[in-house]
C-alpha cells in the first residue's frame, strides 16, 4: 500500500493518463491509468469549461486509483505529484502550447492539479524533460555526463543531459 512517503508521477498523453505511485526508491507500489480527454470543441463551439480542467480531472482520477484501488491504499499521504505534459510547459506549471491537448492551451496545471490533490506538491514539465529526469535517477543515463532521450508516443520528444544535468 502506499506509505507517508508515496510520490505520483502522471503522464499526459494522446490516448491515456497513465500513473504510477513510487517508494523514494523509486521501485514501483502500483499504477493505474485513465482516457485522456477528447475535448476538441467542434467548429464555431466555445467550450464553457476552464481550460484543462478536464485533464487535470484525469490526473486527479489516476491519483484516487492509485491510492484507493487494487494495489494501493489509503495509508498515507500522497506528497508529491509530478505531472509530465506533452508540449511547452513554462516554469510556473502553465501548459502553453501541446499539439495533444489543444483545448488546456493557457491552462495553470499545477494550480488545477493542487486544488484537486491537496497538501501534495505537484510539479509540471515537458514528459521528455521528465523521462530523461527518470532516466538519469533510475536508469539509463544514471551517471552519464551527456545524454539524449527520445520519446515516441502520439508524439515526439526529446530530453537532454548536458554536464550532467537534465536542460529544462
Amino acid at each position: 500500500g502506499l506509505n507517508p512517503h508515496t510520490v505520483i508521477t502522471d503522464d499526459i498523453g494522446g490516448t491515456k493518463v497513465f500513473g504510477v505511485a513510487l517508494n523514494p526508491d523509486g521501485s514501483v507500489i502500483a499504477e493505474s491509468r485513465v482516457a485522456t480527454p477528447q475535448t476538441e470543441e467542434p467548429v464555431g463551439l466555445v467550450s464553457t469549461s476552464e481550460p484543462g480542467a478536464d485533464v487535470a480531472d484525469a490526473v486527479a482520477r489516476v491519483v484516487a486509483l492509485l491510492r484507493n484501488g487494487p494495489g494501493g491504499g489509503s495509508d498515507g499521504p500522497v506528497v508529491a505529484v509530478g505531472v509530465g505534459a506533452p508540449g511547452m510547459v513554462d516554469r510556473e506549471g502553465t501548459l502553453r502550447f501541446s499539439p495533444n491537448l489543444p483545448s488546456a492551451a493557457g491552462a495553470d496545471l499545477r494550480q488545477l492539479v493542487s486544488s484537486r490533490v491537496p497538501n501534495a506538491v505537484v510539479i509540471v514539465e515537458n514528459d521528455a524533460n521528465c523521462a530523461a529526469l527518470a532516466e538519469q535517477a533510475f536508469g539509463a543515463l544514471r551517471g552519464v555526463r551527456q545524454g539524449l532521450i527520445v520519446t515516441l508516443g502520439t508524439g515526439i520528444g526529446g530530453g537532454l543531459v548536458v554536464e550532467g544535468e537534465v536542460r529544462l
